[in-house]
């Protein structure tokens, strides 16, 4: 997945927090009557205060002259050289549709000499030239897709439009009349006192609502949160004194003298909640936090839950489920409903059944309904709290209806013929993935697949096509050798759910989950109709195919998040996070055992019923490192045969918040920290950056092109946590796999050595994100179309010498380009030009025909040789060693091959990305197997030379 947006924490500075200790709770908390009582002592003193939110009264001087329209974002504070609004409201809807981050840039609206500080402004117009409403509006401002932007919880509002930046990172909305600015027609609103609250970076005003969970065993991490005690007025500054309290009532009115036993604080300090407070396992304590300054009072709930993530249930297969669970006499429907437990229904072909109390293992607040007669094909309607919702377990959507699903017999929808086993795969590092898209595969007419299969299911498994004499489609990834293909989005996704994929009118990758368990529509032949079975058929028949042919399957899922919230939130709001870190507004929260259990339940799915052989997360890095590590545990036990690949993108969008409220979440330095039983694994991304430098530019280039990556997310640090400072040394990493001592000591969560077994480390340079290998190559400023291809075959052949398991971005073997997206070929989800199609004519050139020879002679040989995937990191670090030799522009090593059983005893391989040729020492006696695009093919010329920008390899067999 493709975002960025990575929200900045709180700014903390020590001082002293003046408040008395017993007004934090305890039995004397309440003041005003036994329903004010508190129980619990739910605050603690932090010392600190969050000083980039604190408001310090500084009036601006409010020239005549200085005046914009109303919708007008304003912005004081001059920090940046360019600046971007990104604007969403609360549905995660972008204000400018089809906008991608950073946002519409608005560097050259600048008021001037008008105003008596330096004010930007932003606003958008409709097409008859009035300007969009803002109103309520979340609102980042940013350098223009840089490194700096302001924090989320700002939020948009006539009344206070202007956007008071007090450093590159903290802002808060204030009145116009604070900025110095007047707002045509309205008059200037006088600053109000007011008393709010800080919270995960952002600002939380009256009736605000903060949930959060501790996880048993992780209470130091998860037990408490903190917030910043802030006030507002004329004449605040930062010692300004305010006073807070907890209790019971709903609002002060209802306990007059709550605040008997208030405590005193100092602008800005910040409080820890919840440490002391015990809370039963599913149960929930809620409580009032009161904050005060002078008369102004703001009143926010705080709930405080506790679960237990129990081995038993996580781990092991249970019999029963959700949804609806089909057989010829009868079906159950079964729904979690952990807010609405009266009233519920579900509506079968037409007559309602409520919903009752179903006692199901392992299952929490589970409402069922038994229904007799063969109902295969039935349209049945969840209806929870007055509201039509979809079944989250559904596995399958009645056409034309957002939340009604269709009662399958899954037993009528089995490939034609019966299942063929899943191709052999003896260990996972044995695996060379190719990651494709269903649509881009053979839309393309040089596809040579019949019209009525292009960019279809069937049209990936359509075999004899050729163009020009060469072999396409699914022959063509036989003739490569690849083992595995992992097939982005193919569950159901909302964007173009209208439109058939063989039109042009609309495109999307499908990151936009709209239903877990259900399949893509617009992929099938039957489009749109009523042909329930047949859509399911058509997906099984591909799998199938694609393991008669030799290539196992993999599935790109996105769990992380939902189109919108609307897929869940009106079952139960428990299935998000409250605070985004996904980048698309509704974070999927997997604390929650019942939502955890659901995204299990589906990946089992899949593997039962449609036969897939792994799943890539997308955005695994939203989860907990446990979460994914127990997804793993529970897989392989109930699938101990299938040899499962488990990988993911070991990053958020907001890495920053995903750290706040996720505990532990995935990343390269916490994949060590997973079960044993788990064998899930995530992408290298520091082999990828050392290789090529930044993935959406020619700015920062790295090895491949001579050069350090020094201008781009960095390539890490080693396993004790010193930096990686040159080629040699990441390089030489990311040739091992990027494998871990168990001793090793480091904490570093981006390391670049993160990983105890090599089948952990999914090595690349490229995926669909981003610019393809060939426009990276060509953004560098390479233009000779020679040293183009030598670089092409030049990078995924270091991938391909690497420990670990290859994976491949596909159409990179024949030069595949997005050019034709111009600027924005680095992010081309949704791009309508065609530019993701596979063209497949260029496999036919010269140039790209023997560059995909040359990765087919190197897949060959992978698979060939144990050497290149040793299944141990005690192999790796027993037998790859670093010559002595290396420099940064020429790294040499040597694999001890006949430790792994290998045929080529001693191997010597030499990567050379310098521009000629370079003298080896130490192959006397050796045979040259690989020398440039001559990959064991006997025509290798024997000599002692490295030829410039390639592999080349000596070996004692």
């Amino acid at each position: 997945m493709k975002f960025y947006k990575n929200k900045l924490g709180v700014a903390v500075s020590c001082a002293v927090l003046s408040m008395s200790l017993s007004a934090c709770g305890g039995s004397s908390g309440g003041g005003g009557g036994n329903d004010d009582v508190v129980t619990d002592d739910w605050a603690t003193d932090t010392g600190r205060v969050d000083s980039g939110n604190v408001f310090v009264y500084d009036p601006v001087e409010a020239l005549d002259t200085c005046v914009v329209d109303q919708n007008t974002l304003i912005v004081l504070g001059d920090f940046y050289d360019e600046y971007a609004s990104w604007m969403w409201d609360s549905t995660g809807k972008n204000l400018v549709d089809g906008l991608n981050w950073p946002g519409e840039e608005f560097t050259a609206n600048d008021m001037g000499s008008a105003c008596s500080k330096t004010i930007h402004y932003y606003n958008h117009a409709n097409d008859d030239g009035s300007l969009v409403s803002l109103e309520n509006y979340n609102v980042i401002v940013n350098n223009n897709g840089k490194d700096k932007q302001t924090g989320d919880g700002n939020v948009f509002t006539q009344n206070k439009p202007c956007l008071k930046m007090t450093s590159e990172t903290d802002a808060q909305f204030v009145t116009a009349a604070e900025c110095g600015v007047h707002v045509k027609d309205l008059e200037d609103i006088e600053l109000e006192d007011e008393s709010y609250i800080s919270y995960d970076g952002g600002i939380l005003k009256d009736g605000a609502t903060i949930e959060f969970t501790e996880i048993a065993g992780k209470k130091d991490t998860t037990g408490h949160i903190e917030v910043g005690l802030l006030i507002k007025g004329k004449d605040v500054d930062a010692n300004t004194k305010g006073s807070y309290w907890f209790s019971d009532a709903k609002t002060t009115k209802d306990v007059p003298n709550s605040e008997a036993t208030a405590a005193e604080f100092t602008n800005g300090a910040i409080i820890s909640i919840g440490d002391n407070v015990e809370v039963a396992d599913g149960e929930t304590k809620n409580i009032k936090l009161n904050v005060k300054f002078n008369n102004a009072v703001s009143v926010y709930t705080i709930k405080k839950s506790y679960v237990v993530k129990d081995t038993d249930c996580r781990l092991h297969k249970q019999n029963d489920t959700l949804g609806a669970i089909y057989t010829p006499t009868q079906t159950t429907f079964r729904i979690w409903s952990p807010d609405s437990k009266d009233g519920n229904q579900v509506i079968v072909d037409g007559t309602s059944y409520d919903l009752k109390p179903a006692s199901i293992d392992c299952y929490s607040d589970v409402f069922e309904a038994v229904v007799e007669g063969d109902l295969a094909g039935k349209t049945y309607q969840f209806i929870i709290g007055g509201k039509k919702v979809r079944d989250p377990y559904g596995k399958m959507t009645a056409n034309g209806n957002d939340t009604a699903n269709i009662v399958m017999d899954m037993s009528a929808t089995e490939p034609e013929g019966g299942w063929a086993e899943s191709p052999e795969l003896k260990n996972r590092v044995d695996s060379i993935v190719y990651e494709v898209h269903v649509r881009d595969f053979t839309i393309d007419e040089t596809s040579g697949v019949d019209a009525d299969k292009r960019g279809r299911y069937l049209g990936m498994v359509q075999t004899g096509t050729k163009y020009n004499g060469v072999a396409t489609g699914i022959d063509h990834l036989k003739e490569l050798g690849i083992t595995h293909v992992q097939l982005q989005p193919i569950y159901d996704y909302k964007t173009c759910s209208d439109v058939d994929s063989q039109s042009n009118k609309c495109y999307n990758w499908g990151y936009d989950p709209w239903n877990y368990n259900v399949p893509e529509d617009r992929y099938t032949s039957v489009f749109n109709t009523d042909e329930y079975n047949k859509k399911v058929q058509e997906v099984k028949t591909m799998i199938n195919e694609f393991h008669k042919n030799g290539i196992r399957v993999i599935m790109d899922v996105v769990y992380n998040h939902t189109y919108n919230k609307s897929v869940f939130e009106d079952i139960t709001g428990k299935y998000y996070l409250k605070t985004d870190v996904t980048g698309c507004g509704n974070t999927v929260n997997s604390d929650s055992n019942m939502v955890w259990t659901m995204i299990r339940d589906s990946m089992d799915y899949w593997v039962n019923e449609y036969h897939v052989d792994g799943f890539r997360l997308d955005l695994v890095g939203a989860f907990s490192i446990q979460d994914f590590s127990d997804w793993g545990v529970y897989l392989n036990r109930v699938h101990p045969d299938a040899n499962l690949l488990i990988y993911g993108e070991p990053w958020a969008a907001d890495n920053d918040a995903a750290e706040k409220q996720v505990d532990a979440p995935v990343r390269t330095g916490r994949i060590h920290l997973q079960s044993d039983e788990a064998h899930v694994g995530a992408f290298n991304n520091r082999i990828r950056n050392c290789l090529k430098g930044s993935s959406d530019d020619g700015k920062a280039l790295g090895f491949i092109f001579d050069k350090l990556n020094d201008g781009w997310d960095d390539n890490g640090t080693d396993e004790n946590d010193k930096k990686l400072s040159n080629n040699k040394e990441c390089v030489f990493m990311g040739v091992r796999g990027g494998v871990r001592h168990k001793d090793a000591t480091g904490t570093d969560v981006w390391t670049a050595q993160g990983f105890t077994n090599p089948e952990q480390s999914i090595s690349y340079v490229t995926a669909h994100d981003n610019l393809a290998l060939r426009d990276k190559i060509e953004a560098a400023g390479v233009t000779d179309m020679t040293e183009k291809v030598k670089l092409q075959g030049y990078s995924n052949a270091i991938i391909a010498v690497s420990q670990g398991i290859t994976f491949i971005h596909g159409g990179e073997e024949i030069g595949r380009t997005k050019a034709a997206a111009g600027k924005d070929m680095h992010n081309t989800y949704n791009t309508t030009t065609g530019a993701n199609d596979f063209k497949w004519d260029l496999k036919a050139t010269e140039e790209w025909g023997e560059l995909f020879d040359a990765y087919a002679g190197f897949i060959k040989m992978r698979k060939n040789h144990p050497a290149f995937h040793m299944t141990t990191a005690d192999d790796i670090f027993n037998n790859v060693t670093l010559d002595e030799n290396s420099t940064n522009s020429v790294v040499i090593f040597d694999i001890n091959g006949a430790a792994v059983g290998d045929s080529w005893s001693n191997i010597k391989v030499v990567l050379n990305s310098t521009k000629s040729a370079v003298e080896v020492s130490g192959v006397e006696g050796m045979t040259k197997v690989v020398d440039n695009n001559h990959i064991d093919d006997g025509e290798v010329a024997q000599n002692t030379q490295a030829d410039a920008q390639s592999v080349s390899i000596w070996v004692t067999k």
